[in-house]
């Protein structure tokens, strides 16, 4: 996939674009300042927020964005300071329809090297409820990863999630080992690993036997660029309790550790683009 690269000073317009049906992702994100007066103009010597300062800008405006974004960069705020000059960088790229899967989608099976998954009415929220009229609690989806080259490995990644009331869970089983992540409210740039494990392996989404709305992007990919395949569906899938918990996350050093259970939250004072009418005053 071809890397698309804009760049915008503070108070500049910035915008990119890919298809209808595709889905817009960041690979890179660079918040920095110089004294060049030039924002396309930048380099590694540049001063640059850290991740947790330069997710203020993509919580502010590219998360209301799916397939294309176009707006002023705000003046936001730095730990650079005394820089005539404050700009965003973004390297996205743009997935194609044929590598993105909703949850419990039927009838589709995905071959390729990197797969996402979508809740079902993504980017707007899939809701849970029950009542005395009427009823929509929908089962756990199970999908199923295999490989069909010589790929050993898969590695997850959530690139954002919201669930409403709690959390709902990814339970991972893999030939010898299963991990179960707790999927709260998160955003990050670019994605966050959340487990590294073998193939074949089963994933099952567990949307939780209670109301609520919720939103999920998380991809697959193979550790060594071949292909993967993935189908989902429906079901009552359980871990097996005779296997070890183990959830395993490849660090930027490529070094594996262990843990027993993730749990990832971001508390947020505003909620994404879409947002429903049940959300409008919490």
């Amino acid at each position: 996939m071809f890397a698309y690269i804009h760049a915008a000073c503070s108070g500049a317009e910035i915008a990119g674009e890919c298809g209808l049906n595709e889905l817009l992702k960041l690979t890179k994100y660079i918040q920095g300042s110089n004294n060049r007066n030039s924002c396309s103009n930048h380099d590694e010597n540049d001063c640059r927020d850290g991740d947790s300062d330069a997710i203020y800008f993509y919580q502010q405006f590219l998360r209301n964005y799916i397939y294309s974004f176009s707006d002023k960069v705000p003046d936001f705020p730095t730990k650079c300071k005394d820089m005539t000059t404050k700009y965003i960088s973004l390297d996205y790229e743009c997935i194609p329809d044929s590598r993105i899967l909703k949850l419990c989608e039927s009838n589709k099976t995905i071959t390729a090297n990197e797969i996402h998954i979508l809740n079902m009415d993504y980017p707007s929220y899939t809701g849970n409820w029950k009542d005395t009229n009427s009823s929509k609690i929908r089962s756990p989806c199970h999908c199923e990863v295999d490989s069909t080259s010589t790929s050993k490995h898969a590695i997850i990644t959530v690139v954002r999630s919201f669930v409403l009331g709690g959390f709902n869970n990814i339970a991972i089983k893999g030939q010898h080992e299963q991990c179960t992540i707790n999927i709260e409210s998160m955003e990050y740039n670019v994605g966050q690993e959340i487990h590294n494990g073998s193939l074949p392996m089963g994933l099952v989404y567990n949307y939780a036997n209670k109301d609520g709305l919720h939103y999920v992007w998380f991809m697959i990919k193979s550790d060594n660029g071949g292909n993967i395949t993935l189908n989902c569906g429906e079901s009552e899938d359980t871990l097996d309790e005779t296997v070890p918990e183990a959830c395993n996350v490849t660090n930027n050093k490529s070094m594996t550790q262990s843990t027993t259970t993730t749990s990832i939250k971001t508390d947020y004072s505003e909620k994404p683009g879409q947002k429903p009418e049940s959300l409008q005053n919490q």
